[in-house]
């Protein structure tokens, strides 16, 4: 059996495939400080500037992770 059994068994379970992952709360954490910052703490950005930077993060770690994929970093 392979990881993807292992994957559908949890699911099936009723625990959350997120439940383990640490970017989960990394992320978290990381759009608390942004709405914080945008808030309260006067950061100088637009909403839209946001949305574009973290829209153009995840291409670039999408794009990064297709070309990368069957390579050992």
């Amino acid at each position: 059996m392979g990881a993807a059994s292992t994957d559908n068994r949890k699911l099936a379970t009723g625990h959350s495939a997120l439940a383990g992952d640490p970017r989960v709360p990394f992320a978290a954490i990381l759009t608390l400080y942004v709405v914080l910052g945008t808030v309260w703490l006067g950061f100088n950005r637009s909403p839209g500037q946001i949305v574009a930077i973290v829209a153009i993060g995840c291409g670039l770690d999408m794009g990064l992770h297709w070309v990368l994929r069957k390579r050992e970093v």
